[in-house]
């Protein structure tokens, strides 16, 4: 079975089910800043609502994203592990 937590703001904090758990935590403006489970944490640089950067604990860049002009959340590119991948939309 999977549980799912929220705290008082309704923001999912936590996700716990047979193949392990996530917690999340969340800036003081109610962005998703971090990503806990057993692989290691994660940490999210953003521009606003939209995340630029992953990096793990030691701060070291795992992830960049970059965005299509003046839209939120219209993710045009994700580079990781030396590999680059473009995504689109209509």
């Amino acid at each position: 079975m999977t549980t799912y937590a929220w705290d008082y703001e309704n923001r999912l904090i936590g996700v716990s089910s047979p193949s392990g758990t996530e917690t999340y935590a969340y800036s003081a403006d109610g962005m998703r800043e971090e990503k806990a489970n057993s692989a290691g944490t994660v940490y999210y640089v953003r521009d606003g609502e939209n995340v630029l950067i992953e990096t793990d604990v030691n701060l070291i860049t795992q992830a960049h994203y970059t965005d299509f002009q003046g839209m939120l959340g219209g993710l045009a590119s994700e580079r990781r592990g030396g590999a680059s991948s473009f995504y689109g939309f209509d």
